[in-house]
């Protein structure tokens, strides 16, 4: 029961340092993009992270805090993740512009998460793609703390062409209290080349360039009891080598990704689209002084993901949104010594988004609705387990929302969201299960400053057997941030 790669896992949530706060999308149901929104605009900055166009998005000097606790609880998960997770942070982001021409943003987070009752995995990612996961034999807490940075410069080279660069940094420490008691250091580098071409007011090209770099060292130290750990370094889905062991295990990860980009706004159409290709190499090495050699991994990644939004009427009072996503995945591992194939797998992934928007007339009432489908579809060859697995899952989706706008300064929402998951019998990670959850906020807005907030709640479960009865997973998430204009 290992590696299995969603576009969106449902108890993942994944908050990234967002050049603008989508706390209004979240609180009406976490609607993606049949609301249009000051703050998140179908744009190449937002919707393809372009930072060439960060100028053209925003005209405004503004620093933003905010404050978040995302927590999961139960049962109903893969067999390496936690049975809790409890991922606090503190975001201040800000942006300044410089000249007239040039623009810099920047933001500095700050986590401390805990992971409670880890079954086995060391390893701080064991559900990513490469078959490399160092595990022990019991469950655990790990306690993760670090910082992350990102700081973004955008200038006007002409008067339609704009480049944009960026750095991401991110520093990672987790400790496991119970055995083996391993120390996780990681470090993460991001950065981005980005250009912006406006050959016309509706038409815009852009191309971005995304390097990368990261590193994850698991340090084994002797027990208290002065005995060296046992530990299970899997290569593949199934198959594992037991070692007695202290020292370093390292892995090695460079890549980068290109990707063209496209983006038309009109009165009544706004469309964006891009595509790309991204390559990764890992390395994996043993020992603290003397390194040794433990293997590698290849993955290609090509992907195309395009928005469309209509307004059939000048007053913006409806809108329909449209996306679809494509991913194709390739990738490989080969052990150290012969270089022969141990793993390989190929995935598509279909991801569709269907949406409509409407203001009611003479009423301060908001009302969307999106469905949303995913259809993962993996192939997996694990070669030293003998087995070749196929077979497709679903995930569907359906957002509703709802804003209530009084008057200034005050807004506020609400939302609903069902989702039901559908797996092949051949995989066992989750199995089936449906879920429902709602979503509440408010937000306070005057010239100078404004306040947000978000609430979700959410439950899935699984349907019982005579083997299992009550397999759940709960989540609750809260947010609040504090924008400030100067």
């Amino acid at each position: 029961m290992r590696k299995f790669n969603l576009i969106a896992v449902f108890f993942l949530f994944l908050l990234s340092m967002a050049q603008a706060s989508d706390f209004r999308l979240q609180a009406m149901g976490e609607i993606k993009h049949a609301a249009p929104d000051k703050d998140i605009k179908l744009n190449l900055l937002h919707f393809a992270g372009n930072t060439a166009w960060l100028k053209e998005n925003d005209s405004l000097d503004w620093g933003r805090y905010s404050i978040n606790t995302m927590n999961e609880w139960g049962n109903l998960h893969r067999f390496w993740d936690a049975q809790g997770l409890h991922e606090n942070f503190f975001l201040f982001a800000g942006q300044k512009h410089i000249s007239q021409n040039q623009i810099f943003f920047g933001s500095v987070q700050y986590n401390s998460d805990i992971r409670r009752g880890v079954n086995r995995a060391i390893d701080p990612r064991p559900y990513s793609n490469d078959p490399f996961v160092l595990a022990d034999s019991v469950k655990g807490d790990f306690i993760y703390y670090g910082p992350k940075i990102f700081v973004a410069f955008n200038q006007r080279l002409f008067s339609n062409l704009y480049l944009g660069l960026s750095l991401n940094y991110a520093i990672s420490e987790g400790l496991k209290s119970d055995y083996t008691r391993p120390e996780i250091v990681g470090r993460y580098i991001t950065g981005s080349i980005d250009l912006a071409f406006q050959i016309t007011p509706s038409l815009t090209l852009g191309f971005s360039y995304k390097p990368f770099n990261n590193r994850d060292i698991t340090k084994l130290v002797k027990q208290p009891n002065g005995i060296d750990p046992i530990v299970h370094r899997y290569r593949g889905e199934f198959e594992y080598s037991k070692y007695i062991t202290t020292g370093d295990r390292t892995a090695n990860n460079d890549g980068f990704e290109l990707s063209p980009q496209f983006s038309f706004k009109s009165r009544l159409l706004e469309a964006i689209a891009f595509a790309g290709y991204r390559y990764l190499w890992q390395e994996i090495f043993d020992g603290t002084t003397t390194r040794v050699y433990d293997g590698n991994y290849q993955s290609e990644k090509y992907f195309f993901n395009m928005v469309v939004r209509y307004y059939p009427d000048l007053k913006k009072q409806n809108a329909f949104a449209i996306q679809y996503a494509f991913d194709y995945l390739e990738d490989w591992a080969r052990e150290p010594v012969a270089e022969y194939m141990i793993y390989q797998s190929w995935q598509r992934n279909h991801h569709a988004n269907l949406g409509f928007s409407h203001l009611l007339q003479n009423r301060p009432i908001l009302l969307v609705t999106e469905i949303q489908f995913d259809l993962f579809n993996p192939r997996k060859n694990d070669y030293l387990a003998h087995r070749l697995r196929h077979g497709q899952n679903t995930n569907l989706e359906i957002h509703l929302g709802m804003e209530f706008n009084p008057g200034q300064p005050w807004r506020f929402r609400t939302g609903y969201i069902f989702q039901k998951y559908t797996e092949d019998e051949i995989w066992n990670y989750f199995k089936n299960f449906s879920g429902h959850s709602l979503t509440w906020g408010f937000g306070y807005y005057n010239n100078s400053f404004e306040v947000e907030s978000i609430v979700r709640y959410g439950k899935s479960l699984r349907p019982p057997t005579s083997a299992d009865y009550h397999i759940q997973r709960d989540r609750f998430n809260f947010m609040i941030a504090l924008k400030q204009y100067f």
